[in-house]
């Protein structure tokens, strides 16, 4: 599980990234003339440092990925299939049950 973790990591911190950029672009659009030069200056320095750091993740990914493919990555794809042939199996009990036709009750005395 070391493996997936890793690869989450990465997944997790470029996610980070490309946010913390996205968010930086919409401050200064919206903030337009508002922001001084100074502060415009230092978020760009900010969103340089960002990019850098999610393109290094992107060049670790495929080392972490390349690792987990091995067996515990089978050992998560075996688990999730049971997951879903679990939830298969009570998602068409529950359609059997709701299509099911309601028995007659004889009546009392009858």
């Amino acid at each position: 599980m070391k493996n997936l973790v890793t690869v989450q990591d990465v997944l997790g911190e470029h996610q980070d990234a490309q946010v913390a950029m996205g968010h930086i672009r919409e401050l200064v659009a919206e903030s337009g003339h508002g922001i001084g030069t100074q502060t415009v200056f230092a978020l760009g320095r900010i969103a340089e440092r960002y990019d850098r750091r999610a393109e290094e993740l992107r060049g670790k990914f495929p080392d972490a990925y390349r690792e987990l493919k091995g067996g515990a990555w089978k050992d998560v794809e075996r688990a999730m299939g049971r997951a879903r042939e679990e939830s298969a199996g009570e998602e068409e009990t529950r359609r059997v049950v709701r299509t099911a036709p309601a028995r007659a009750t004889s009546a009392p005395g009858a």
